[in-house]
């Protein structure tokens, strides 16, 4: 790292401690305020919280199964646009419900303008856990019969966030990790979305591009199927597992 990056890196962490500081005292501040209990423990509360949600509206699905979760529910906090600052720093995880393909273009490009896109950058520097909800994700929910190249461009940029630690999956998915981590035995169903699995005599190039522009780093070949060279250097490439049945 160069000089003026070094420097610039030292005065990002001060200012974003700087506010951490500030948000504490303005957290005390309006509980010393509040008319009732009830106002007090809503801003006493928030500096307990460990997982951050940044969901897309009210209706968010996201958000009544997080809110189905008893453990969970205690450990949540809603982001509100109305709030100035967040301190990211005080939460362990981050769930982002929904991301357009421009908000996942800006990120992976590292233009994080959004009020969103901002506290998504933040956690990530802050070293918190980052999961983004697959069935959330524009081109996962709605690219199904985008041309190819479209969708090749676009998985790029995931892989680029994903190579940065963040965890992209399910709901289902999502929620069985946050109650493995906050002490509750996960839950059973199906959590996949779209599918991974193959079964087909021969496994070709095709198939297993459809695996990783689906999302998914693991193909489920059954035992029968027979995968064409040009598919296992395929899969090499992109670093897709193959799991044969009963190998």
């Amino acid at each position: 790292m160069d000089r003026n990056s070094l420097i610039e890196e030292i005065l990002r962490k001060v200012l974003v401690e700087i506010s951490r500081l500030e948000s504490k005292e303005d957290v005390l501040t309006n509980s010393k305020n509040c008319t009732s209990a009830n106002e007090k423990t809503k801003y006493l509360d928030e500096d307990t919280k460990q997982i951050l949600v940044l969901p897309p509206d009210e209706n968010c699905c996201c958000l009544d199964s997080l809110g189905e979760r008893s453990l969970l529910k205690d450990k949540i906090f809603i982001y509100d646009k109305s709030k100035k600052f967040i301190d990211t720093t005080e939460y362990k995880d981050v769930v982002v419900c929904s991301l357009s393909n421009m908000e996942l273009s800006k990120l992976s490009a590292g233009l994080c303008d959004s009020s969103k896109l901002e506290l998504v950058e933040k956690a990530i520097m802050t070293g918190a856990s980052i999961h983004i909800v697959k069935e959330g994700i524009q081109l996962i929910a709605e690219g199904v019969n985008a041309p190819r190249t479209f969708l090749r461009g676009y998985r790029q940029k995931l892989d680029t966030i994903k190579s940065w630690g963040i965890n992209i999956a399910s709901l289902d998915e999502i929620i069985r990790t946050l109650d493995k981590k906050y002490g509750k035995a996960s839950s059973n169903g199906n959590s996949k979305f779209g599918s991974n699995i193959i079964n087909k005599r021969f496994v070709t190039q095709r198939d297993i591009e459809e695996v990783y522009l689906s999302g998914y780093d693991t193909a489920f070949i059954s035992s029968g199927s027979r995968v064409t060279d040009v598919a296992k250097e395929y899969a090499e490439k992109y670093r897709i597992v193959l799991k044969v049945e009963n190998q």
